[in-house]
Order: structure tokens, then sequence, then C-alpha cells
């Protein structure tokens, strides 16, 4: 048999063909485009806030800032951190701001700026407010948030127009622990404070906890929504000169000297509905204005009298009393009153009709006839047990 040999010429030509690529797949150009990128990121890249570590501290700049650690103001009356511009978020990351008896405010906001957030941390101990967004200007669109305000000499929160306060509590400040004007309140906790509780107008209030204060809450054209309000030295939820108030689903109890649910702002309008109004030292519910509707209420042992009105032209209905022997249980204090309806109420517990009920003669009123159920034939009858 004949041996094919394939001689080196032969070979080289093979592989030649084998190793050279058809034009269709040619290759780019080797030059490195240019040195490799950093494989780290810039401390402003992991961490893009301002750091305080230190006070005094102005902000006159927006953006982000946070606290390093806990901060102590030594001496002066100087505030702690100063807000000079709008679009700030402070975060106290969880510190505190510990201030001095004669010392300014812990947080203070000098002009009509909006935007601004300050969140999460204590404020204590502060000669002036543990935060004062009001009395410099007018600062509009705020968010206080998850604050601890304990032991300031004048208020917790004093804060303007068009701010939300939620989930903070305030502790034995000397004046008031809240004090806002057309905000939004919710979930906040108001412990013995030298004034009110909470003191706010055209605001709405909303799962809020007042007690041990010498006043639960002032209010004035607001809505105060579940809430609690209780041993308050004097009164729970008072309104002393305005009215316009909505008060629903409150639970207020064991409060001092001067009752439950107390408007003495002679412009009514009140709503005062689905309460409990139970255990104050006083009148349950007093209305002192016109045009006010008391429904639903459930109002127990209140020292002086359960619903108690004061004026023209309001709606009494479907309120439960159970009164202390010999104390009124619903009843206006002059004939003169007009345009006022009082019916399907149910009192027990004081004695007698004429105690249970004091209904004078209303020029132009309606209220319904008065005896035990059993006898009851109108619709709109008030019970007396």
């Amino acid at each position: 048999m004949k041996k094919r040999i394939l001689t080196f010429a032969g070979l080289a030509l093979a592989l030649s063909t084998i190793n050279t690529p058809p034009a269709a797949f040619a290759q780019g150009s080797l030059t490195p485009p240019g040195p490799p990128g950093p494989m780290m990121k810039t401390l402003a890249q992991i961490e893009p806030r301002t750091p305080i570590s230190s006070l005094p501290y102005t902000i006159t700049n927006s953006g982000s800032y946070y606290l390093t650690t806990n901060l102590t103001k030594v001496g002066g009356t100087a505030d702690g951190i100063l807000l000079s511009s709008g679009d700030i978020t402070l975060d106290l990351n969880g510190f505190y701001l510990q201030g001095v008896s004669n010392g300014g405010s812990g947080i203070f906001v000098t002009g009509s700026f909006s935007n601004l957030v300050v969140r999460n941390g204590s404020i204590i101990g502060w000669g002036g407010s543990g935060v004062d967004s009001y009395s410099a200007a007018y600062p509009r669109g705020m968010v206080f948030e998850k604050l601890m305000l304990a032991g300031n000499s004048a208020e917790g929160i004093l804060t303007e127009a068009g701010s939300v306060v939620r989930d903070c509590v305030a502790l034995n400040n000397g004046n008031n622990g809240i004090s806002t004007v057309g905000s939004e309140i919710v979930g906040c906790v108001c412990r013995g404070n030298g004034q009110y509780g909470i003191s706010a107008s055209s605001s709405t209030l909303r799962n809020c906890r007042t007690e041990y204060n010498v006043y639960g809450m002032e209010v004035e054209n607001c809505r105060v929504l579940d809430c609690a309000v209780e041993y308050n030295s004097s009164t729970g939820i008072g309104s002393q000169y305005g009215g316009h108030n909505e008060v629903r689903r409150c639970r207020v109890v064991s409060n001092g000297s001067f009752g439950g649910i107390i408007s003495l702002g002679t412009s009514g309008g009140e709503v005062i509905a689905d309460c409990v109004v139970e255990n104050n030292n006083g009148v349950g519910i007093e209305v002192n204005g016109p045009d006010c509707l008391i429904t639903g209420n459930h109002c127990v042992f209140n020292t002086s009298q359960g619903i108690l009105i004061e004026s023209d032209s309001n709606h009494v209905e479907g309120n439960n009393v159970l009164t202390l022997n010999g104390v009124l249980g619903i009843g206006t204090v002059s004939s003169g009153y007009s345009h006022t309806v009082i019916v399907r109420n149910s009192v027990s517990g004081g004695g007698s009709d004429n105690v249970n009920y004091s209904l004078p003669t209303l020029v132009g009123s309606d209220y319904g006839p008065i005896g035990p159920a059993a006898t009851a034939t109108s619709p709109w009858a008030n019970i007396s047990h």
C-alpha cells in the first residue's frame, strides 16, 4: 500500500488556512479606552448629609443634616440649632439636644421658610421652647415627628400653620406641651405640662393623649377625634374664647375643677358627639354659645351637672346621663333661651324628675316629655329614672 507523505510545506499551508479568520470576523482596535474607574464610593455618596457635632449650629443652606452624638449646650443664652433656610431635613439620629435653664430654644426657625423636617430624637432642658417655629416669623410646611420634648421652660413645640406634629411626647414642659395654629396633631402624648397639654386653633387633633397637665386641651375651630383627656387638674377639653369645634369619640375622664368638655366662648357652633365624659369635678358638658349639637354622649358621675345649656338654638339628643344623688342631669339656666331642642335623652340616678331635668319654659323651643320608659308614648320622650 502506498503511504501518503505530507511534506512540511504542505502542513504549514494547511495550518495557515485554518488559523486565518475570514474577512467578516475582523478584530476592532486594541487600544484601551482609558484608565479603570474608581472602585469605591465617596463619603458623600455613602452619607449624603451634613453632620452636626457641636452647639450652637446655624443651618443656612438647604439640605439634609444629622447629629453624630448627644449634644449639650454649655452656657450662654443662644439657641441650639437655628434653621435659617427652607428645604431642610434635620435628623437627630436618636441623640439628644441638652439645653441650659437660661438658654434659648433647642431648635429655632429664624424666618418664613418652608419645607422643614425635624425628627427622631430628644430636646430637653432648654430655657426657651424645645422647638420654636413660630416666634420669629411665619414658616409653613413643617413636619415634626418622633420627638421627645421634656423639661423645657416654655413650650415643648411651638409651631405655625401648615405643620404636622406626629408621634411626639411632650413631658413636664413649663408652659404648653404643644401649641399650634392650623396644624395636624397625630398620635402625640402630652403629660405633666404647666399649662395646656395641647393648645390649638384651626387644627385637627387625632389619637392624642393629654394627662396630668393643668388643662388637657384648649381648642378653637378644631376637630378633636378619638383622643383621651384624663387626670388634668382643671378643664379636660376647653374652648375659652372661641367655638366651632367638632369633638367626637373622645374619652374625657377624671379632670379637675372646671369639668369635662367646657365651651365658654359665645360664638357656639360646637359638635360634641359619642364621647365618654366621666368622673369630672364639675360639669360634664357645658356650652355657652348657640347652634351646638350634643348627641350620643355617655356622661357619668360628673360632680356638678351632666349637660348644661347656656344659650339659644342648641340641640341635645340621644345622650345617656348617670348622675350622683341630687346632681342635675340635663338643664338650661334660663327660660329666655329660644329654639332649643332636647329629645330622646336618658337620665338616671338623680332621684326625681325635677333633679334629673331642669327645663324651664323655653320660648319657641321644643323638648320631649319627661318620664319613665314604661309610660313614654312619644318617640321624642326623655327618659327619667
